[in-house]
Parts: C-alpha cells; structure tokens; sequence
C-alpha cells in the first residue's frame, strides 16, 4: 500500500524530566529567551550552565554530558568537542548511543551508565567497522541483544585494510554484561554499499539496505531472521519496482514535478502490531504486512 506522506522523525539528545501541564503543540507557546553565551566555551557546559542556557517550559533538564573520550576522534577531540548522537536508547539505566557522522565525532556505540542523570558514566564504546558509521540501533530489551546498523560513510577515520572495502549491515550484540558486550553475529549488506534506519521485534529485524540485487544507490528493506543472533539470515526483501537490477522504475517513480530525479530509498522503518509503516523517500509511505 503506496501513500504520498512524508514522516519527520525527532532526536533528543538531553535527558530531561517532563512535569506540568500538559503540552499543546498547536499553542506555539512562548518561551524566554536564555541568556547569550558569553565568555563560556562551547563544549564544555556544566549541567547548571545547561540548565542555564536552555529553553524549557513544563519539563526540566537533570542530566547532560558530551562523554569526552578516546572514541571521540581526533579531530574533534582537539577541537574540545565530546560525542554528536543519532540515536538513544535507554533500559534499566543503562544508555546506548549510536554516534553521528556530521560533523565526524563518533564512529561507534557508546554504552554509559544514566542511572544517574547528574553523574553519567561511559561503560565502553563499540567502534563501528571500518570505513561505516553507526547512526541506528535497536535494543531488545528482554533478550538483551543490541542491534546496530553500520553504513558506508567515508567520514571515519579509520579505513578498511588496503585492498578492502567498507563492510556494511547488521551487527548483533550481547549485552547482558553492558562493560563488556560481545559481537555474536553479523548480517551484511552490499559491500561498499548503505544501510539506514530500521526497526526490529523479538525474532526479525527490518532494514533499509543496499543488496546484492539492489541498483547502486538505492536501498530496499530486508527482513532479517536473528532468532539465533551468531547466525542471523536474511529470509525476505521488499522493494518497489525498479530498485533491483534489470528493473524499470514506473512513470511516478522517475522524476519529481521540478524535473529532478526521484530517490526511490527505503529511509526510516517504524514497526506496530505486525505491520512495517516504511518511509520511501519520493515513493511516499509503504505499510507491509508482517
């Protein structure tokens, strides 16, 4: 089922504590303006000075921290800067964050301790392959198992062996002992290829990737089995017409009303009562049945 909707989804990356009223989004409240930086450095808040220079309004901000480290590459570390997330997740007060590429800081999965928002702790940092980046991850919480999506991203620093490519796709991940987690399995994608966002359950994960059969550039979704997460395979795609090779894309798929070309891209997955809700870029909205 096809749909011309667009999905927006939202990041936070301060852990905050939400109180009041309840929020109206259509209201446009008005918030006061914090004071302007002045001779403080960026990147180097205190949590009161965070609270400070923050915007709030029915919530207040009990923890902040840049997670300064040797996983912090070189060239923001000597710019002060700390880690830049895409995505958090967060169970029984151990946090997971996967790292972001723009501008290049963390090229991994940072594992801290939040259990206490005003004192948070780095517990270690799994590194993305060489030559990816790690902006998704999933966690199953009750199987302890951390998912991470590796994408081909010239920004790391730390490159594939000479001779070799980037290696993308699907790492699995125990971590019941979050200090020292462990690589079980690996699904890949297409070598020097892409993966992006997904969604998983208890048994399948659902990815947005580049395949063998996949065109250059383009990604579909990939439905992968980890009901034993150090073998996990791959047992069904879904694309639209003219994604794999030897394809033709239809006549709505081929240019936008400026003339450009359509990125036909399975982009962000979003996983509810057996059904997939698939943002597809300029393909529109794409409900699978599972």
């Amino acid at each position: 089922m096809v749909g011309r909707e667009a999905v927006r989804m939202t990041t936070v990356t301060a852990i905050m504590l939400i109180s009041g009223a309840a929020l109206t989004f259509a209201q446009g409240a008005r918030v006061p303006e914090p004071p302007l930086l002045s001779t403080q450095k960026a990147f180097n808040l205190t949590l009161d000075e965070t609270k400070k220079y923050a915007q709030t309004k029915n919530f207040e901000v009990v923890g902040h921290s840049y997670f300064k480290g040797d996983w912090v590459v070189a060239t923001a570390r000597e710019r002060g800067m700390g880690c830049g997330f895409n995505t958090p997740r967060v169970s029984k007060g151990i946090g997971y964050f996967g790292g972001y590429n723009e501008p290049p800081t963390c090229f991994g999965v940072l594992i801290a301790d939040v259990s206490n928002p005003a004192d948070m702790k780095a517990l270690n940092f799994i590194p993305c392959n060489p030559g990816t980046r790690c902006n998704y991850i999933r966690l199953n919480a009750k199987r302890q198992i951390l998912v991470i999506g590796m994408d081909t991203n010239s920004a790391n620093p730390i490159r594939p062996p000479e001779g070799q490519v980037a290696q993308p796709g699907l790492g699995f991940y125990d971590v019941s002992d979050p200090r020292n987690p462990r690589l079980l399995g690996f699904s890949p994608a297409f070598p020097n290829g892409a993966t992006h966002g997904f969604e998983i359950d208890d048994r399948y994960a659902y990815a947005c990737a580049q395949l063998a059969q996949t065109k250059p550039g383009d990604q579909e979704l990939a439905i992968i089995d980890y009901h034993d997460p150090r073998h996990p395979t791959q047992v069904s795609t879904v694309h639209i017409p003219g994604q794999q090779v030897g394809e033709a894309y239809g006549p709505r798929d081929l240019t936008n009303l400026d003339g450009s070309r359509q990125r036909i891209w399975c982009h962000e997955v979003n996983y509810h009562k057996d059904r997939l809700y698939v943002a597809w870029r300029d393909a529109g909205m794409v409900i699978v049945d599972v």
